[in-house]
């Protein structure tokens, strides 16, 4: 029979490797990020209190959005005005260096995990165009925030971490030219349903997507260096891309549609899968696996999800 115990570990976190820990993924970055806004002309009978006069395309540093501010959208003025907070002054050009000396930016909305507020003066941004310019950036932490356009993240090559937890974000496209993240979060992104521009990001050895509307998983088939894979709670029913994955050690796939399992005999790296609330047909076709992962299945699953 197989080997079936109850799930010790699920995602372990640090700032160096992301590896499973108990109940849910945690992960924590330290971030920030530089875009552009586009420009707001005035019209004849609209009032506003404040109204973009800049042309921000041309600014190519934080300084110019900090400069500006006064005169930027407010979803724009907010994010400046988060940044400063975060480096801890209200002179732009102090500000401005301290970001570039920066690689780690963590900018959570003002929702911490399980829900707990994260800070009483924290506000949830919207606006990642004054993040465009800090292309120094390693890793970036955006989770619960009104973000939705990922597009500013684009010129941000160096990341090599990115958490975005329950964010509005729904187009990942703009994510498919950091082909140097090693790390990507995507978790409670409930309007994800493609994934496909995921497939350049080749140098992934964590990929988390849970809580999302994916059903089709192709993507991952070139992610072949991916260590730790999580796609729980999605509308997946066929894991054949899966068996591609030789390097994969944990993988959680609960809450999915999934019945054949039989494309994972073929990852012997495989140490831990929780396949949980899944109408599987056969369980036995993992029996090769039993000497050297942990399955947890059927009746040994815990009555709460992780």
């Amino acid at each position: 029979m197989l080997r079936l115990t109850t799930v010790q570990t699920l995602f372990k976190c640090s700032t160096s490797s992301i590896k499973p820990i108990s109940r849910k993924l945690m992960l924590v970055f330290a971030f920030s990020l530089p875009l552009i806004f586009n420009q707001a002309t005035e019209t004849v009978g609209q009032t506003e209190t404040v109204e973009q006069s800049v042309e921000t395309h041309t600014f190519s540093s934080f300084l110019d959005w900090c400069a500006n501010r006064d005169n930027l959208e407010e979803s724009a003025r907010m994010t400046v005005d988060r940044l400063l907070m975060l480096t801890e002054t209200s002179d732009c050009n102090q500000a401005n260096e301290r970001l570039l000396t920066r690689t780690h930016l963590s900018l959570p909305g003002n929702q911490g995990f399980n829900g707990s507020p994260a800070s009483p003066t924290t506000s949830a941004i919207s606006n990642l165009e004054p993040l465009r310019s800090l292309t120094h950036l390693t890793s970036l932490d955006l989770s619960y925030n009104k973000i939705s356009d990922l597009s500013p993240l684009q010129s941000l090559t160096n990341l090599r971490a990115i958490r975005l937890w329950y964010t509005p974000v729904a187009d990942l496209a703009p994510l498919q030219t950091l082909t140097n993240l090693t790390i990507l979060e995507l978790i409670g992104t409930e309007q994800v349903t493609d994934i496909s521009p995921l497939s350049s990001l080749t140098q992934l050895s964590r990929l988390a997507i849970s809580d999302s509307q994916v059903t089709d998983i192709s993507a991952v088939r070139s992610l072949t260096q991916l260590e730790t894979l999580q796609i729980a709670n999605n509308q997946i029913t066929d894991i054949t891309p899966l068996s591609a994955l030789s390097n994969l050690k944990e993988l959680t796939m609960s809450n999915n549609q999934v019945t054949d399992v039989s494309p994972l005999q073929s990852l012997t790296n495989l140490e831990f899968a929780y396949l949980c609330r899944n109408p599987i047909d056969n369980i036995d076709v993992l029996r090769p696996l039993a000497d050297r992962t942990e399955i947890l299945f059927g009746a040994l699953c815990p009555a709460f999800d992780i």
